[in-house]
């Protein structure tokens, strides 16, 4: 039993780094394409 808390415990831990890294994603492609806009400016 304790075993399957473990293992719920680490999917849960990974889901929230893959919803982290996603976010960094869309936040570094906005960041670019607002530099972009800036730039063109």
């Amino acid at each position: 039993m304790k075993n399957l808390s473990n293992i719920l415990k680490n999917k849960n831990t990974q889901n929230l780094n893959n919803g982290i890294q996603f976010g960094i994603q869309k936040n570094q492609k906005r960041a670019e394409s607002l530099s972009i806009k800036d730039s063109a400016l």
